[in-house]
């Protein structure tokens, strides 16, 4: 298998194989990760068959983490099975195609490693283009569906906010856009549309910044539109809690266009950030916050765009 896969990355395919991610898997949980690699973010998984992979833990969690992928997708190809031995091939993949690459009656295998890697290259559409930065979707309907916008003035709406808030994402680090994303994404709504709230104690645990630190990145945002509470309260009832929301500032003439935005613009920058994440794992989520493409506000997103941002092949 290492050298199919080393073949594979030799031709330049981004390939995902556990030999070459040690440093990248090392503390990860990696019943979450793997199961996000094989039924959401590869393009096809290739399952070596043979007895002893089905006697390990790992590959039977990934082949049924493959599986579901399969079932729910309705993918005919996505598992592509090579057989390397006389290991029976069970379950839903026991009717699919597969390679024979089993050693033969003279001792030499019917299919070399070089010839495995090319025949999985030709299976490969066109080589996926780098990830885009700061990106949204012509039509992000997903976003529309979120905010119930089924009116035209409202879907204007809420893609020119969109626009807006990826503008002042852009003018913001890394850092502080995670920031945000915890709040928005965590805190308490029940103050909307004008902010949302969460714990001073939560972000120390999450990110280890001091309440103080947390309260001079925020304010420091005031001048993108984002409005910033400090809310008092004692270490009985939780500790101190900071109220954050955002607006777009931008003068709309249009005065239905203009009254949406003035009640959902949080609304909009949350969703936004929300959908954004939904599609990744938190790794691969934090990639969207580098690199802003927001493509999943879009309902059908191919798995060549996931790939874009999730560089898994």
């Amino acid at each position: 298998m290492e050298s199919v896969a080393g073949a594979l990355r030799d031709s330049k395919v981004r390939v995902f194989y556990d030999a070459f991610e040690e440093i990248e898997l090392w503390g990860k949980d990696l019943h979450e990760h793997l199961a996000w690699v094989y039924s959401k973010a590869a393009r096809h998984c290739v399952l070596f068959s043979s007895f002893e992979y089905h006697e390990k833990l790992w590959t039977n969690h990934e082949r049924k983490s493959a599986q579901v992928r399969a079932f729910r997708e309705h993918e005919a190809d996505y598992v592509l099975p090579v057989r390397l031995d006389d290991a029976e091939i069970t379950g839903h993949f026991a009717a699919v195609g597969h390679i024979d690459a089993r050693v033969g009656d003279d001792g030499v295998r019917r299919r070399t490693p070089r010839e495995i890697a090319d025949l999985i290259v030709k299976k490969l559409p066109p080589k996926v283009l780098p990830a885009r930065k700061s990106y949204i979707p012509a039509e992000p309907d997903e976003l529309y569906r979120a905010l119930d916008a089924t009116k035209k003035a409202h879907k204007v709406a809420v893609k020119s906010v969109a626009g807006t808030f990826l503008g002042t994402l852009e003018r913001m680090s890394v850092e502080e856009r995670r920031l945000v994303l915890r709040v928005f994404r965590d805190g308490c709504q029940c103050e909307l549309p004008s902010n949302v709230h969460v714990f001073l104690d939560m972000i120390r645990r999450d990110f280890g910044y001091q309440p103080e630190t947390t309260m001079d990145m925020l304010y420091g945002l005031t001048s993108l539109g984002f409005t910033v509470q400090l809310k008092e309260r004692s270490r009985e009832r939780g500790g101190n809690l900071v109220a954050l929301g955002w607006r777009d500032r931008h003068a709309y003439q249009d005065s239905t266009v203009y009254d949406y935005v003035m009640r959902n613009s949080l609304a909009i920058a949350m969703s936004m950030l929300e959908l954004s994440q939904s599609k990744f794992c938190a790794h691969h989520g934090d990639k969207v916050m580098e690199d802003l493409d927001f493509v999943g506000l879009a309902t059908d997103v191919p798995m060549a765009e996931l790939e874009r941002i999730a560089g898994v092949s």
